[in-house]
This record gives structure tokens, C-alpha cells and sequence, in this order.
């Protein structure tokens, strides 16, 4: 709502960070090791590739690397990556 403290964050983010959209959907991938640790030599590599290949899509603004925000489980069988889409939800295309 205009005047509101949430628009004028909004509001804010808009102007000073546009990269981000924050009328863009937001997406979490999230990867599993099913034998060793995402911390494993292969298994980073396979999730860095993937966060290489999201970040090509059109619609993505940015796709931020677990490595660099620290975003794996401390048992080092979980990680996720955080998608940011430069369109609402409503009007993603489906590939």
C-alpha cells in the first residue's frame, strides 16, 4: 500500500539495488548428498555448474553460491542456492 513502511522498503530496494527486483519471484534450490558431503570436491562442482547454468536463464536476475553464503548444513549433507527471477511468480515461463 502506498505511504506504508513496506512499500517505501520496496520503494527503496527498487532504487538502490535493481538488480534484485523486489516484485520478482524468489526460488530455493536445495541440494542433497545422497553418498559423501556437498563440501566433496565433485559434488561442489556439479552445484557450482548448476548455479552457472541458473544464473544464463533470462528471467534470473541473480542465483547466489552456497559456498560464498555459507548457506550448507553444518553436517555437510545439505545446501541451497537462492533464486531471484526478474518477474512475478504469474509470469514465469515453465522452462
Amino acid at each position: 500500500m502506498p505511504g506504508r513502511e513496506a512499500q517505501q522498503a520496496y520503494d527503496l530496494m527498487d532504487k538502490n539495488f535493481p538488480e534484485l527486483n523486489a516484485d520478482g519471484a524468489p526460488a530455493r534450490v536445495v541440494f542433497r548428498a545422497e553418498d559423501g558431503k556437498i563440501t566433496d570436491p565433485e559434488a561442489k562442482r556439479a552445484i557450482q555448474e548448476t548455479v552457472r547454468e541458473l544464473s544464463d536463464d533470462p528471467q534470473v536476475v541473480r542465483v547466489t553460491d552456497p559456498y560464498i553464503t555459507r548457506s550448507v548444513s553444518a553436517d555437510g549433507s545439505t545446501a541451497y542456492a537462492q533464486v531471484s527471477y526478474e518477474v512475478p511468480a504469474s509470469k514465469l515461463e515453465e522452462s
